[in-house]
């Protein structure tokens, strides 16, 4: 009978087997890279595959199950050899909250006395900081974790500190802190050595760790016993979920967006897409978007919209754009509103998303820094003008709208849905799929003369 052996480690393990199943299993533990077809015109050498087993037998540790489960279904017996040294508890954590973590962040904290490794699927609003931060304190040892940008990173710094106190939280990887919150940027250009004494890695927005600097920095952490994802959206388009799976293996706990609203957690979005139909000419996929920030039907809907909800009705409206002039073009026309970008400092957006959350600016609008994490719980009104396509930059954008506020009984988003555009449709189509995934979810979509059946 075949069969193999394979040597657990905390980043990589290994194979050990026969050529015939090394060969397998290098099938097994690979995927066809999107484009290769037209690739391998120039490099007939390649077979259009990324493949994550190497000649030596080693494979990132997270995709163990995936082998396991080919050995069961082709009959080939496996045994393990673990290598790993669980630590032993050398922190003691005392973390005082504000107030009593939820029954269901309890429950993932209790997970991970039993998982060592693997992903939170938590809807936007569930608290994953706080929930990561109840693990952390369970485990009692040396924890890096890692966010994708510096917003993130200050935004749990802060949520840290408070948490645990001054002394025991660093954002400064080379400090001897117990807890080191640093973003995935800044890591890459440290000492690899610098990574060797943390037994804990915590991912935020985990959805990125397929990049290669997610792939390094996994490396480094040879001696992080305990690894934990935290992400609203466990999902990648460009076919390389199994590089996320190779950093941590499987989705461990999850608490849907639905579930949220519907115990209370999170207000019931109620989403129009207004159908708008577009001259049927050729156009590239960037000419198609250069195309969307101009067109003037569209704008009108964003500029009356943005008018009706935050100045005659004094709601909080956020406006999610692609681009800094469309940006522009919008705050030209909306009184009093505010764009925001990655050209203004930290200091100024954190300064005007206080005044937002504190109700003294009723409009603003923002590219892509404010899509993903961000804690913007006055948010009454979201107008989506970006035209994005994935399901991750969807569920990030209106995730921004459903955090619980004083006075706040629902969220009102809107959104486009373009016809007759071969590229901004089939997104069109993506969202609103998107959408519709969520039970708790009430999704319209109608054409711009139409009243709301929301109003």
């Amino acid at each position: 009978m075949l069969s193999i052996e394979i040597l657990i480690t905390n980043t990589h393990s290994q194979i050990v087997c026969n050529a015939k199943l090394h060969k397998l299993l290098s099938d097994v533990l690979s995927y066809e890279v999107e484009g290769s077809f037209f690739a391998r015109r120039n490099n007939p050498y390649w077979d259009g595959r990324k493949r994550f087993l190497k000649k030596d037998g080693t494979y990132p540790t997270g995709l163990t199950k995936m082998v396991c489960k080919w050995c069961r279904e082709e009959g080939v017996k496996y045994t393990f050899k673990d290598l790993r040294e669980k630590p032993t508890p050398d922190v003691t954590y005392a973390p005082t909250f504000d107030k009593p973590p939820r029954y269901y962040q309890e429950d993932a904290r209790e997970v991970s006395l039993r998982r060592f490794r693997g992903v939170y699927l938590m809807g936007t609003g569930a608290g994953k900081t706080l929930t990561s931060a109840l693990i952390v304190a369970a485990r009692g040892v040396q924890a890096l974790y890692v966010t994708p940008d510096t917003g993130l990173r200050e935004q749990a710094y802060d949520d840290y500190k408070k948490w645990f106190g001054e002394k025991m939280v660093s954002r400064d990887i080379e400090s001897n802190m117990p807890i080191v919150i640093d973003n995935i940027q800044s890591l890459v250009r440290k000492d690899p050595a610098l990574f060797k004494r943390f037994k804990m890695l915590i991912v935020d927005e985990f959805h990125h760790s397929a990049s290669d600097s997610y792939i390094d920095m996994n490396l480094h952490c040879t001696e992080a016993f305990y690894r934990y994802g935290f992400t609203g959206t466990f999902v990648r388009t460009d076919g390389t979920d199994m590089r996320m799976h190779g950093v941590l293996a499987d989705i461990i706990f999850t608490k849907t967006a639905s579930e949220l609203i519907e115990e209370g957690f999170l207000v019931r979005p109620y989403i129009t897409m207004w159908q708008l139909k577009l001259p049927r000419k050729a156009m590239s996929y960037k000419e198609a978007y250069a195309f969307m920030k101009t067109y003037e039907p569209m704008n009108e809907i964003i500029v009356n919209r943005a008018i009706e909800k935050s100045i005659k009705q004094k709601k909080q409206t956020l406006i999610l754009v692609r681009h800094k002039d469309h940006g522009r073009l919008l705050e030209s026309r909306i009184p009093g509103a505010i764009f925001v970008s990655g050209d203004d400092s930290m200091e100024d957006r954190n300064a005007i998303k206080k005044r937002f959350n504190d109700k003294k600016l009723r409009c603003m609008i923002g590219t892509s820094i404010f899509g993903e994490g961000q804690d913007i719980p006055s948010i009454d009104h979201l107008i989506n003008g970006r035209g994005e396509k994935t399901e991750i930059q969807t569920s990030q954008g209106v995730g921004r709208a459903l955090r619980l506020a004083p006075g706040k009984d629902k969220a009102e988003i809107d959104d486009f849905f373009f016809v007759g555009q071969k590229h901004l449709q089939s997104h069109s189509t993506e969202r609103l799929q998107t959408y519709r995934k969520e039970s708790a979810f009430r999704v319209q979509v109608v054409e711009p003369a139409a009243p709301s059946l929301f109003s």
